[in-house]
């Protein structure tokens, strides 16, 4: 009798751990296939974690009380259609949750698909030759063609900026260049450099930039323009300041402008003397100022100088009368309220689907020109950019809007750009439903739509809502300029 009974503890335990084991396998995939098609590790880790080491104690447990159930028991004709039924129901949740997981790896579909794409399409290039005042330009761009195996004739697609310190080493460095391989095929590629993230450059190949192979663009001037004994010269005239270094490509300027000849470049010296100040002179041209005095007047190292063509001075005029807002349909610009020459703009990078892929960009010349500030400003999302504010310098929100509207989110910047992260809304504020909300018919996941935060004296408030133009709202505020928010309760 005993012997019996005494496999029904055992047999109970059992079946209560397969069917808890099944559950948190079942949530594991949950979050996994959440992570994969939104992304945010911070959000996702401990959950995923929990549920995985649970699962496999469940596994674990079950082969423990396997041993403690009789081999007549085991061999139950109805317990062998609940073991086959056991292996069935992992094979579908693992069929449904994992069809999920991979359709978020398709292009455009996911967190995953860029992050991918990344994996695919960007590589770390170690940078040996970082200190300008030694190389110059030249030990940069080395490194580069060593590790990509790339040509000697190189475009630009967009400015070639960077920055380095009283010592001349590297600060930071942002361009977007592109050539033809060796078969004639185009190669794009941005590159980025932030030493206080990686002190490796980051290439992102085959992005959407314009390409013409315009001659005014090509990056070979640059390399006489920026050698070592141009930078040196720029130290020793400018001791103890951080120095920016903007490379240009083909440019006219005013002959009153501080333009100087490249060292030993005879040709262009005797060109700038035979012009009067009145006139123009036209050159592939470097621009050495300081990024925090805008009273400095910037020194223009030119070579291969001309006289300007008709055309050239149309096109200098043509420059010179844009309006700081002039950019795609799809671009966003905000200049800060009363330093109009100071602005920031959302850049279409690539784009497919209803989707894009931006960058972010500044200017401190009203938007004459735009320096790389930031290649992934939205973390691999992709989407619709959808609104922008700055307070300073620093401190700023971006919004990425779904390009079907049904949801949105808002990112925060303290650094004036250079790194980016979505904000962080208290969680268990999107799990409490309110009387005026199920009288809605809506229920807290529902509300996707992070709408761009408002300042009201010294406090920032965001509304989440359901969709874009709803009437009703969560609202979260911030008292710490975006870094924490709290849930404002919606009144019963």
């Amino acid at each position: 009798m005993n012997n019996e009974q005494s496999p029904k503890y055992p047999l109970k335990w059992k079946v209560c751990i397969k069917v808890m084991t099944l559950a948190m396998y079942t949530l594991l995939l949950l979050n996994l296939r959440q992570f994969a098609q939104y992304g945010g590790l911070r959000r996702y880790i401990i959950p995923i974690t929990v549920f995985f080491l649970l699962t496999v104690g469940g596994f674990i447990c079950r082969l423990i009380l396997r041993h403690k159930i009789p081999e007549t028991v085991r061999k139950n004709t109805g317990r062998r259609i609940r073991v086959l039924l056991s292996p069935l129901a992992y094979i579908i949740v693992t069929l449904l949750f994992g069809g999920m997981i991979l359709y978020s790896a398709i292009p455009y579909n996911g967190y995953l698909a860029w992050k991918i794409d990344a994996f695919l399409k960007e590589k770390k290039v170690p940078l040996r030759h970082d200190n300008l005042s030694r190389y110059g330009i030249a030990g940069i761009l080395d490194d580069l063609r060593q590790s990509l195996d790339l040509p000697e004739e190189l475009y630009m697609a967009d400015d070639f900026t960077l920055r380095y310190d009283t010592n001349g080493n590297l600060l930071s460095l942002e361009t977007a260049l592109y050539y033809k391989n060796d078969d004639g095929h185009l190669k794009t590629m941005l590159i980025s450099y932030d030493p206080s993230k990686d002190h490796a450059v980051s290439v992102h190949k085959n992005v959407f930039i314009h390409t013409d192979f315009h001659p005014d663009k090509k990056l070979s001037p640059f390399l006489q323009l920026a050698n070592a004994e141009i930078i040196t010269e720029d130290l020793q005239r400018h001791p103890g300041e951080v120095r920016t270094l903007q490379y240009v490509g083909k440019k006219c300027f005013d002959a009153a402008d501080r333009v100087m000849a490249a060292p030993g470049d005879t040709e262009t010296a005797n060109c700038i003397a035979g012009v009067k100040s009145h006139d123009h002179i036209c050159g592939y041209t470097a621009i050495f100022n300081n990024p925090d005095n805008p009273d400095e007047q910037p020194v223009r190292y030119i070579t291969g100088a001309e006289r300007p063509s008709p055309g050239q001075l149309q096109a200098m005029e043509n420059e010179t009368s844009d309006t700081p807002n002039t950019n795609t349909s799809d671009d966003i610009c905000y200049f800060l309220p009363g330093h109009e020459d100071i602005g920031y703009r959302l850049k279409v990078s690539d784009a497919a689907l209803g989707s894009r892929f931006y960058v972010l960009e500044i200017t401190e010349n009203g938007g004459k020109t735009w320096s790389m500030r930031n290649a992934d400003p939205f973390e691999g999302h992709t989407g619709i950019a959808s609104g922008m504010i700055f307070t300073d310098m620093q401190h700023g929100f971006l919004r990425l809007s779904g390009a079907g509207g049904n949801h949105a989110a808002v990112y925060v910047t303290f650094d004036g750009g250079k790194s980016i992260s979505r904000i962080q809304l208290p969680p268990e504020a999107l799990t409490q439903s309110t009387k005026a909300m199920m009288e809605a018919g809506l229920k807290p996941s529902d509300f996707t739509v992070e709408q761009l935060p408002e300042l009201h004296g010294n406090r920032w408030t965001l509304q989440l809502t359901s969709e874009e133009f709803s009437t009703f709202s969560l609202s979260f505020f911030s008292d710490d300029g975006g870094k924490h928010w709290q849930y404002t309760p919606t009144p019963e």
